[in-house]
């Protein structure tokens, strides 16, 4: 019987991967049972205003392949990455896409869909394919417009081309 118990959770809950703990990544647990994906971004968004750091927001999911690839390449330049990552307070979400759930996002108290949590935070690049990325300054404005798909953060340097400069914005601000 327990071993029964355990295949089905094993079948209702696949496993997935997260970003590696070598980056120190706040990991959002989603809210709203098996058919929505709400994330209270609040934390990170303290943490990062704390630490005078900008954040990384990084949207994966369960059937998503390309996340998976991702995360092994993480995982295969731990090194190389923890200084790219390092002006940032990396917040981690996971998607269960079944049943065509959407993440939405709680700030301040407020909910937010993607669409509406694009438009606050200034992200024009139409929609949110997985794995997802934001950077963004602990008040939630875009620092630059990141790329959609794991194709363009695939290579040290593609991460440092896109984020590594972020480092001047994170100095203006202080």
């Amino acid at each position: 019987m327990k071993a029964l118990l355990l295949l089905l959770v094993a079948v209702a809950f696949p496993a997935f991967a997260w970003m590696p703990e070598d980056f120190k990544p706040i990991m959002i647990e989603r809210s709203g049972g098996l058919t929505e994906n709400i994330f209270d971004l609040d934390h990170a968004i303290k943490v990062a205003q704390e630490k005078k750091k900008l954040i990384f927001i990084y949207i994966s999911a369960n059937d998503c392949s390309w996340c998976a690839r991702y995360e092994e390449f993480l995982k295969t330049n731990k090194e190389a990455m923890k200084e790219i990552f390092a002006p940032y307070v990396v917040a981690n979400l996971f998607v269960n896409t079944r049943g065509g759930a959407k993440p939405t996002f709680r700030i301040g108290g407020q909910i937010y869909n993607a669409n509406g949590f694009r438009a606050l935070v200034g992200d024009k690049a139409g929609l949110c394919y997985y794995p997802c990325f934001w950077a963004l300054t602990p008040d939630l404005k875009q620092v630059r417009q990141q790329p959609r798909g794991a194709t363009y953060y695939m290579t040290v340097e593609g991460h440092a081309k896109l984020l590594q400069s972020e480092k001047d914005v994170l100095a203006a601000q202080k």
